[in-house]
């Protein structure tokens, strides 16, 4: 990547993790979602378009971002997963979760969806059979799993969950974001 897209990456990954810490340390709310609409959810905005942007910097910029990760009916590079990461991104923030109904379902699935877009681009990144591959997948399975203890046990918020789910994708970030 050149420097200004490391520089543009580091900021956005900061606009993110800066609210992402505010709401959990905070406890503005249960979940970093329900914050929406409410008078903390510029936090939430703040966290959710700083990730989308930083998807969408490695979509044009990173070094490989032409390389190769599986192929579905096309090829499917690293460029396009990124993209697809950053517009499920954007959706969760599009569908509020504190909406009746359809909306706030539809926050829910792009979660999901979201999150495992980028645990996957995560995954593909490294060969598997090395051991940043093997960290990778110990760092999705480590995410997924706290972030469900969380959501279905008393012992953690929704929103702790969220921040043990956000450190691996995080370490994939800032681990893969370097100067050409």
């Amino acid at each position: 990547m050149n420097k200004e897209g490391v520089y543009m990456t580091w900021f956005f990954m900061g606009l993110a993790i800066v609210p992402m810490l505010i709401m959990t340390l905070g406890r503005t709310a249960l979940s970093w979602s329900q914050n929406h609409l409410f008078q903390t959810d510029y936090l939430l905005y703040a966290t959710l378009s700083g990730i989308m942007s930083t998807f969408l910097i490695r979509s044009f910029q990173h070094n490989r971002k032409d390389r190769m990760m599986f192929r579905i009916v096309w090829n499917i590079r690293q460029r396009h997963w990124n993209r697809l990461t950053a517009l499920l991104f954007a959706c969760v923030m599009f569908f509020g979760v504190n909406h009746d109904g359809l909306i706030g379902a539809l926050h829910l699935v792009f979660t999901g969806i979201a999150i495992i877009s980028a645990y996957i681009g995560m995954v593909w990144y490294y060969q598997v059979r090395t051991v940043m591959g093997h960290g990778a997948i110990l760092g999705a399975a480590c995410g997924v799993l706290g972030f469900l203890f969380a959501y279905l046990t008393p012992f953690l918020t929704t929103a702790e969950g969220e921040m043990i789910a956000a450190i691996p994708i995080t370490i994939y970030v800032f681990s893969t974001t370097k100067i050409d």
